[in-house]
């Protein structure tokens, strides 16, 4: 295995594609990561993926201020996580919409469907299901089905 990084701890029985990057993270035993797909954290907070978990093709995770993903979550492919957010070049801009940061926290037997969009300080409980191209823009309780532009609760799971 191939994988143009640094700081990275892989578990035992991992299998990560030769084109996924990975940068200042730790993946869990029996994880699997696809092809094409980008996870950083940093030195100060490095991205943490649990146990026998999936992560799909395309993903881009920016956990440079904090991510952690549970054990047994399956993310599809072309899923987007950022810890923050914010037109970094241009200070006109920075005054009207400055950066967001904050850590996003992921629990454990989550499925997050395709196209997904996670946004800066958000923490997903555990047990839930996350609908196609849904924006997650605030905290999800546990045990519930997701969806929408933005996100809101469709249903109780348990």
């Amino acid at each position: 295995m191939d994988i143009p990084s640094e700081n990275v701890l892989l578990g035992a029985g991992t299998d990560i594609r030769s084109s996924a990057h990975l940068n200042n993270v730790s993946v869990g035993d029996r994880t699997k990561i696809r092809d094409y797909t980008i996870i950083f954290g940093s030195r100060e907070h490095p991205a943490k993926i649990g146990h026998t978990s999936w992560v799909g093709a395309f993903c881009y995770f920016n956990g440079f201020w904090g991510l952690e993903i549970g054990d047994r979550v399956d993310i599809a492919n072309s899923v987007n996580i950022y810890t923050d957010s914010g037109p970094e070049v241009s200070e006109k801009l920075l005054k009207k919409y400055p950066t967001k940061k904050g850590a996003v926290i992921i629990g454990s037997d989550v499925w997050i469907n395709a196209g997904v969009l996670i946004l800066p300080g958000v923490r997903i409980g555990s047990g839930v299901v996350i609908m196609p191209n849904t924006v997650v823009n605030r905290d999800v309780p546990d045990g519930v089905v997701y969806g929408g532009t933005p996100g809101r609760v469709i249903k109780k799971i348990f």
